[in-house]
């Protein structure tokens, strides 16, 4: 580290609440200094959204805000890191020479059509009455119908709906336009039931996420066919977006669920997935549609299995970056804390295109420091809601005592 970086860093730590708080930003918590760089002109910068963060401020980060040391608003905007979300169209394949190999295998083939479309994905259609089933598939593709080459040599599908689990009955396989791909339930004990498939090319994209500081542990109290992977994230509504796993043991599939808690104690669970590793193909993580929570439980059904050797978890999240416009000479400040307020609209978020916000030098968000001229945005009389409770009961009371006091007085005489 540079003696330079080294100052700044310094001053972060023991940076002076600014001045600017005193005034109109007394209903913000909570404030942390942006270390920018010296600027001789108007720049884009931007900032990873510290995870602390979202312990403090509005669940949908409508609170946020950025002021200069002159207690001026900044323009901003908060972009979630790129994630592409491939279109994906399912198409109807028609099958044919579906069948039953006694000792190997059950196969359909499926005519995608004569329009060479690019194809990476197919989806089985199976019996509703196969509830719970676990099978290996292969896929072949061929242009010919007469030569077929191998283009999925053994995937899992499954679906154990007796634990809750809908499961995977997706394949995807290497991009391929050819024109018949037939499938094969690698099973040769019985028949298994294909209703339909149908498939898709799916554009896989770089998803930028990051491992969250906190320790996944084994639950000691986990049920029987069970392991519970637990981790208190210490801060409340913390987004995970991913479950990564690592093992030691060579071969291994168990389906996996994801749940999340805010007092550890009540569970709602935000996603399925499943991990596995067999012949040189495995698949070790699970995407997570971004839950919010404190608490995290990653259920590993092991069923008739022991668990698996040498298992590790990780929870990651995808980050937030928040971009402004640096002014030369101005310092900056990030604040948040405040539940009455409604989200900012700013005319930067148009003026500025996403490719330019991505492109912005990266800064830092110092340490966070509590708002010493803090006033609560609430109003009094939420805020002293007892008050109003005790001159009501008060009331009560004194109209109770004269009602008995006028039921008791004799009526005068005429």
């Amino acid at each position: 580290m540079t003696a330079a970086a080294l100052v700044a860093c310094l001053a972060l730590l023991i940076a002076p609440q600014p001045s600017a708080l005193s005034n109109t930003w007394v209903h913000w918590q909570a404030w942390r200094p942006i270390n920018t760089s010296v600027t001789s002109e108007p720049a884009l910068v931007r900032f990873e959204l510290p995870i602390a963060v979202y312990g403090s401020a509005q669940l949908d980060l409508a609170d946020v805000r950025i002021i200069d040391d002159s207690g001026q608003e900044v323009p901003f905007a908060i972009d979630l890191a790129q994630q592409p979300q491939p279109s994906q169209v399912w198409n109807y394949a028609a099958l044919s020479d579906v069948g039953f190999v006694p000792g190997s295998y059950t196969q359909a083939v499926a005519d995608v059509g004569a329009g060479r479309v690019l194809h990476n994905t197919l989806r089985l259609d199976i019996a509703e009455s196969e509830s719970d089933f676990f099978e290996w598939v292969a896929i072949d593709a061929s242009d010919d119908r007469e030569t077929w080459r191998i283009v999925r040599e053994r995937v899992p599908i499954y679906r154990f709906r007796s634990d809750g689990l809908e499961g995977r009955q997706t394949v995807t396989f290497p991009e391929t336009s050819s024109r018949w791909l037939r499938v094969r339930i690698l099973d040769g004990k019985q028949r298994f039931p294909i209703d339909g498939v149908t498939v898709s090319r799916e554009v896989e994209a770089r998803v930028e996420r990051e491992p969250l500081a906190a320790t996944v542990t084994l639950n000691p109290h986990s049920p029987e066919r069970k392991s519970w992977w637990d981790a208190d994230l210490g801060v409340a509504a913390v987004p995970v977006t991913s479950v990564a796993f690592e093992a030691t043991q060579p071969a291994f599939h168990r389906p996996i669920t994801v749940s999340v808690s805010d007092d550890g104690a009540t569970w709602t669970e935000v996603a399925q997935g499943d991990i596995y590793r067999e012949s040189g193909s495995e698949e070790v993580s699970v995407d997570v549609p971004e839950g919010r929570g404190r608490y995290w439980r990653v259920t590993v059904f092991n069923r008739n299995d022991a668990p698996i050797e040498g298992l590790r978890v990780r929870l990651l999240t995808t980050p937030r970056y928040v971009a402004f416009r640096q002014m030369p000479g101005h310092s900056y400040y990030m604040l948040y804390g405040n539940s009455r307020v409604t989200a900012p609209d700013y005319d930067f978020v148009l003026l500025t295109s996403r490719d330019q916000r991505d492109a912005a030098p990266v800064v830092h968000a110092g340490p966070q420091s509590d708002n010493t001229a803090y006033q609560s945005p609430e109003p009094w009389t939420e805020r002293n809601a007892w008050v109003l409770w005790v001159a009501l009961l008060a009331a009560v009371v004194i109209v109770g005592a004269l009602a008995i006091r006028s039921m008791r007085t004799p009526p005068t005489s005429g």
